[in-house]
């Protein structure tokens, strides 16, 4: 058996890696003076709910400002490539979307740098809730086939369906920022809660998937499927069970519905571990490889921290809340979304054309000959 490697060439790789190069300083400035511009009354709130010297509340703002960035500068233009078929219809509504992100980026900057923050930083939570929900939404609508041998909408492939379905979850995340910023609390929850859940939501459900898509594209196997698919069952899965808890359910049922979180993204991680050290492995840039290896290796370590605490209370040691923001938190968005979404950059996979009457083809796709 032997392995062979067919390339197509993409025509849009130059457009996204100029992208690529615009987005990133812009995200990049931002997170870097983030962390001297987090309101105080909100992170005061988060504070008070757990007595630590550590200033939590601030810490985790930055990991959401952190997350809100790569949500909207690096990982939104890859959704849309995948979860859309690309024509020149596409191409207006992509550009007109990626405008839109960095319009709502510098809403949410500006709102740090503006007097009364914590009320302007609510305002533009609702201006990025309200565009999040038009994107994802937008991105639900069929895809037409035009021109000649055109049959109506194209049957979605799976990594379009997780695309989409991250889309959709980013809303929800984008929600619970607005509800954390306006100080509401659902069901009781805590201050420390509500923000815990938007952090989730967009990486645990929008960042996560949406690389475990393109990479389910880019490399289709039956293990890049999987992944793909538990990835984005996960945080609706945890959300779940946390919730079931804060209504009297028993901590054994919060700990069983982490479980798909974690699960997806231990696959998501032996994917990229796959990719980074297999013979396929060769077949792209050192770069790519190092990222992915990042990547792989950073999901076994932060999804080993969430299994101990998830089984806090049974286990002797498990992490606390702050050592989660520490390490589970910071490795999440430095290890996994930043490097997984520059490696996704960096080795797309090819656009959908809408003539393809089955899947699209791929940039990378290996092909076993006898």
């Amino acid at each position: 058996m032997t392995v062979q490697r067919h390339e197509q060439p993409d025509k849009h790789a130059h457009d996204r890696r100029l992208l690529f190069r615009r987005a990133t300083p812009l995200g990049l400035t931002f997170v870097a003076v983030d962390p001297f511009l987090t309101p105080s009354a909100s992170a005061a709130a988060v504070d008070a709910v757990v007595n630590t010297s550590v200033p939590l509340g601030s810490g985790l703002l930055v990991l959401l400002s952190i997350g809100i960035s790569l949500a909207l500068l690096l990982a939104l233009p890859l959704a849309m490539a995948v979860a859309r078929t690309t024509d020149a219809l596409e191409r207006r509504w992509s550009s007109v979307v990626t405008g839109l992100a960095w319009v709502v980026n510098m809403v949410i900057f500006l709102s740090y740098l503006a007097p009364g923050t914590d009320r302007r930083l609510g305002f533009a939570a609702v201006v990025y809730t309200a565009s999040v929900a038009i994107i994802a939404l937008s991105a639900l609508l069929p895809a037409r086939r035009d021109g000649p041998g055109s049959h109506g909408s194209q049957s979605l492939t799976l990594p379009q369906a997780v695309a989409r379905a991250a889309l959709l979850l980013w809303t929800v995340g984008a929600a619970w920022f607005v509800m954390d910023a306006f100080g509401i609390a659902p069901l009781g929850f805590s201050p420390l809660v509500v923000r815990l859940t938007a952090i989730h939501f967009h990486y645990a459900a929008f960042i996560v998937p949406v690389i475990a898509a393109v990479v389910a594209a880019a490399y289709p196997s039956a293990l890049s499927r999987t992944a793909a698919v538990v990835s984005v069952l996960g945080a609706p899965s945890t959300a779940i069970g946390i919730t079931a808890a804060q209504l009297g359910a028993p901590h054994w049922v919060e700990t069983l519905f982490a479980l798909p979180m974690i699960a997806g993204a231990l696959l998501v991680g032996v994917v990229h571990l796959g990719l980074a050290l297999g013979s396929g492995g060769r077949l792209f840039p050192r770069s790519v490889r190092v990222l992915r290896l990042v990547v792989g290796a950073t999901l076994l370590g932060t999804m080993g921290l969430a299994a101990a605490y998830a089984a806090r209370g049974w286990l002797p040691w498990a992490p606390t809340i702050p050592q989660m923001a520490l390490w589970h938190g910071i490795g999440n968005a430095v290890g996994v979304a930043l490097c997984g979404l520059l490696a996704c950059w960096l080795d797309p996979p090819a656009p959908q054309v809408p003539e393809a009457s089955t899947l699209p083809g791929y940039r990378h796709q290996d092909l076993v000959a006898p």
